[in-house]
């Protein structure tokens, strides 16, 4: 859990639509709401402890709050009627001054309340720190980490393995350390978004149900015992399919036809059931269409990294390397690649699409890679009587991540006319 010295959660600072009059880091509210639980306000419906502030203005001098208590209705879109507030606070904060200055109290004379000093001192470093150099330096930083970060989704469930204290950073850098009071320690869970420079852009989800976002040092963190062996991620898995070498070897019988321009479409449905490409429904389409509309928020995006594959010798993840969209010519290159301490150790094209409708040729490359790190290549092409294999190919990715030939399939029409295919075995590499 998150610990600050002699308390153990921090408040969930949430914004109402009103502007504040000056720039100040959201982390530092975590201490007013602190010093507010520390006080001796009439808490009345509610534990203290679960109370929220929500900030209605601050100008640096003097800051009016709302204590509020019910977090399904607080957002910065609700009607501030509809909250369900405890009370109000003033606090001045050149003096170190609290008051309750709710409803039933008299306005010309707030009442004074007492406090924990040490969270007015936590919350005065907090904000001056705001204006030093290394605070922008660290905004800056943190902007474009997040624009190069490695992406991992879903997110990655992680635990903490170092001993002692896993410090909070506003930026991948040991100068951007938040404060010696924001911390995890050892076997807290946390959820990993992205990987930056040897560190891990987190979420540490708070017992109270809030959370606290940054960075931490990527050494702190283990993969869960449980990932060790496999932690693939089926949306990109491919195509079962295309590791069944017997159904594989029945395409060129079933997938071609001799009456392609005298079919009717009822016809032409039947060829398309009888041949055996049918049976796919990985949805590769999604590959060709990232720029059309089709892909969701996480989906893969040109130049983005999508692991597929978390363990401690190597991980795996795919990239689009090629593309090119052009009127009645397209083509989509997918490439797979194995990686260590963010260097790769190999590569493999492992979906291709190609169109050339004015030649009427049709050219896909289809992949599977299973839990076992079994990966599967298929290579057919279409042209007018039908679609033929050209290629396929079975790999193992072997304990160092090298990407290893085991088995081929080559199909060849130069020699009789006919596609005739021949297949060949090897001997993976000790």
């Amino acid at each position: 859990m998150i610990r600050k010295k002699t308390f153990v959660f921090i408040g969930l600072l949430l914004f109402s639509p009103i502007i504040l009059a000056n720039k100040i880091n959201p982390q530092c509210y975590d201490y007013l709401t602190e010093l507010v639980k520390s006080s001796n306000f009439p808490f009345k419906e509610i534990p203290k402890k679960t109370c929220d502030l929500l900030i209605k203005a601050d100008d640096h001098n003097t800051i009016l709050a709302h204590i509020n208590y019910d977090k399904q209705v607080l957002n910065i879109f609700s009607d501030t009627n509809k909250m369900a507030i405890n009370g109000i606070i003033k606090y001045d904060t050149k003096h170190q001054q609290l008051y309750n200055i709710s409803a039933d109290i008299d306005p010309n004379h707030p009442v004074a309340l007492s406090f924990n000093k040490e969270y007015a001192e936590l919350f005065e470093n907090c904000r001056k720190g705001i204006d030093t150099q290394n605070a922008n330096n660290c905004t800056e930083i943190n902007n474009k980490s997040l624009l190069n970060q490695t992406v991992f989704f879903p997110k990655k469930e992680l635990k903490i393995s170092q001993a002692g204290r896993t410090y909070f950073y506003s930026a991948p850098d040991e100068n951007c350390k938040i404060n010696n009071n924001l911390f995890i320690i050892k076997n807290d869970n946390i959820q990993v978004s992205g990987e930056f420079k040897g560190f891990y852009n987190v979420i540490y989800k708070k017992r109270n149900g809030g959370s606290v976002t940054g960075w931490i040092i990527k050494n702190n963190v283990t993969l869960p015992q449980e990932n060790l062996q496999t932690t693939l991620f089926n949306k990109y898995e491919g195509d079962i399919f295309v590791s069944n070498k017997t159904a594989i070897k029945s395409i060129n019988k079933s997938c071609t036809t001799k009456n392609i321009y005298n079919r009717t479409t009822e016809q032409a449905e039947q060829d398309a059931q009888r041949c055996v490409l049918s049976q796919i429904t990985f949805p590769y389409d999604q590959f060709l269409n990232l720029d059309n509309g089709y892909q969701n928020e996480q989906d893969l995006e040109p130049n983005k990294k999508i692991y597929i594959w978390q363990s401690n010798n190597f991980n795996i993840y795919i990239k689009e390397t090629k593309k090119s969209l052009s009127e009645g010519n397209d083509y989509i290159e997918i490439t797979l690649f194995t990686e260590k301490n963010n260097g790769i150790i190999d590569q493999l094209i492992i979906y291709k699409e190609q169109y050339d409708i004015n030649a009427f040729f049709v050219k896909h490359q289809y992949y599977f890679i299973d839990p076992s790190l079994t990966l599967s290549i298929l290579e057919v092409s279409t042209l007018e009587e039908g679609t033929l294999v050209d290629s396929w190919r079975n790999y193992k990715i072997n304990n160092e991540g090298k990407i290893i030939l085991v088995e081929s399939m080559t199909c060849d029409d130069t020699i009789n006319g006919k596609k005739t295919c021949s297949s060949k075995h090897f001997t993976i590499p000790s």
